[in-house]
């Protein structure tokens, strides 16, 4: 019993659920945040010193230091929110 090549059904016969591009994006996002939280702190508080160095807390090196702090935490609070999202949406998946 071969199997049709590009057959779209799976092994118990119903076709496969397919996610909306949306659904995809946002999950492309949450993977990138894993990433993106660590990097822009890094980053953004490289920057903050840099600037603290040259013009001490004025000049914007306060708000820096903001986002530098900011960004992992902002990334961690979009994937609890697409977690608990996907959750109410899809319970059964």
């Amino acid at each position: 019993m071969v199997e049709a090549r590009g057959s779209s059904k799976d092994e118990t016969g119903d076709q496969p659920f397919s996610w909306p591009w949306y659904v995809r994006g946002l999950a492309v996002a949450y993977v990138l945040s894993l990433m993106a939280g660590p990097v822009g702190f890094v980053v953004m508080a490289a920057v903050s010193v840099f600037r603290i160095a040259r013009h001490g807390l004025g000049g914007g090196a306060a708000l820096t230091l903001a986002v530098a702090v900011a960004c992992p935490l902002l990334c961690a609070a979009f994937r609890a929110w697409f977690r608990n999202w996907g959750r109410r949406r899809w319970p059964d998946a």
